[in-house]
C-alpha cells in the first residue's frame, strides 16, 4: 500500500516527473499533497514559479484524461519486461550463476551484473565504455569501504536485437579482466542449442 494510505491524514507528499515515463525534454513534474497543504502550496507556487508551460500542461492533462498515458505505461511495462528477460537470459547463458544479482527482480530499468570481489569494476566499465557499451561500476555507488564489485546495466533504451552484440563486447571485456566468472564456452553453446 502507499505510505499515505496507511495513515490518511499523514503529511505525505509525492513528487514525481514525467521525464522517465514520457520524454526527458518535457520537463514537467507533479506533486500529490494532502488537502490541508493545497492552499500553502498554491501560494508558494505563485510566488516562486514564473514559467509558462501552460500549453504543454494542458496537452499532457488531455493525454492523461483520454487514457493515453495509462496505455503508454502498459506498453512500456511489457516492452521493458521483455528487455529485462532477454538481458537476464544473456547473463544466465554466459556467466556463472552468481553473476545475476539478487536485486534483479522485476523492478527498475537496470540489472546488476555481480563480479568477483577481486575484479576491478571501474577498469571493466572504462574498457566497455570505450567500446561504446555503457555500463557503470557498482563500487562507485557505495559510501563505505566494503564495496561489492559489479556493473550496473541499463536496458530500457536498448532494443533486443542490439543487446546480444553489445553483450558480446561486454563478454570480451570480462574475458580480459575476470574470465573465472564466465561459463566455459562449450557450456554456453549447449545453452544456445535449440531444444
Amino acid at each position: 500500500p502507499a505510505l499515505q494510505g496507511l495513515v490518511p491524514d499523514a503529511p505525505v507528499v509525492y513528487i514525481g516527473t514525467f521525464s522517465k515515463t514520457l520524454y526527458p525534454g518535457l520537463r514537467l513534474g507533479y506533486v500529490v499533497i494532502p488537502r490541508p497543504l493545497v492552499s500553502d502550496l498554491k501560494h508558494a507556487h505563485a510566488e516562486l514559479y514564473r514559467g509558462g508551460h501552460s500549453l504543454i500542461q494542458m496537452a499532457l492533462a488531455e493525454f492523461i484524461t483520454a487514457g493515453h498515458y495509462s496505455a503508454h505505461i502498459r506498453r512500456m511495462r511489457l516492452l521493458y519486461s521483455r528487455r529485462r528477460a532477454f538481458l537476464t537470459e544473456l547473463i544466465q547463458r554466459h556467466c556463472m550463476p552468481y553473476a545475476l544479482s539478487d536485486f534483479s527482480d522485476n523492478a527498475g530499468l537496470h540489472l546488476i551484473l555481480n563480479l568477483p570481489a577481486e575484479a576491478d569494476d571501474v577498469a571493466i566499465a572504462k574498457e566497455a565504455n570505450a567500446r561504446h557499451i555503457l555500463v557503470r561500476p557498482l563500487s562507485r555507488y557505495y559510501l563505505t569501504a566494503a564495496r561489492k564489485k559489479g556493473l550496473l546495466m541499463g536496458f530500457a533504451s536498448q532494443p533486443e536485437e542490439q543487446m546480444a552484440p553489445a553483450f558480446s563486447v561486454l563478454l570480451d571485456c570480462l574475458q580480459t579482466h575476470c574470465p573465472q566468472m564466465l561459463l566455459p564456452r562449450e557450456d554456453a553453446e549447449k545453452q544456445n542449442a535449440p531444444t
